[in-house]
């Protein structure tokens, strides 16, 4: 996994060389081995001051940052569809088809379908489903707290000695 997570790093080195990398981290105690990157954003041809400055705002506007990512999902896709020994798993499949699935705006074809047959599936969970899964489980807890409360009343009563009224004290 760690070659792969450096082909992806040397990949963004290429894609955004004007981002200074300072440090990346492997992490492969989670679900998802992923790497956390830091960086300097370093921009040049400043007339005012040194003529390169760090410039988060020059190199990252939102049309890139979402190019970026585009970029980098496809380099990804391409790693997994190289290496099926590593990404053959139904999990990752599964977590590929819910990031789709939550898009906002997916910008795919395969994303507006998957994203488009996810909220319909919400819906109708929704209308349909939900309240029945919430219903028996009200039913359940109810369920549940009478048979408590007969256990308890149950056991106060072998608990309690049969009391004489006239004295209070317990009958012989």
């Amino acid at each position: 996994m760690k070659p792969l997570l450096r082909e992806q790093l040397e990949y963004v080195k290429e894609i955004v060389p004007e981002f200074k990398i300072a440090s990346a981290v492997t992490h492969l105690d989670e679900d998802s081995p992923h790497m956390h990157v830091v960086g300097v954003p370093v921009a040049t041809g400043y007339k005012r001051g040194l003529s390169k400055q760090v410039a988060k705002t020059k190199v990252f506007d939102q049309e890139r940052l979402e190019k970026i990512q585009d970029l980098m999902h496809d380099f990804v896709e391409h790693q997994m569809k190289d290496h099926p020994e590593i990404f053959g798993d139904e999990t990752l499949m599964k977590k590929e088809f819910m990031r789709y699935a939550t898009l906002e705006n997916p910008k795919t074809t395969l994303g507006k379908i998957v994203s488009k047959a996810f909220k319909t599936f919400k819906e109708w969970w929704d209308k349909t489903k939900k309240p029945e899964i919430a219903e028996k489980a009200k039913t359940s807890i109810l369920q549940k707290l009478r048979e408590s409360q007969a256990i308890v009343d149950q056991r106060k009563e072998q608990q309690v000695p049969n009391l004489n009224r006239n004295n209070l004290r317990p009958e012989r």
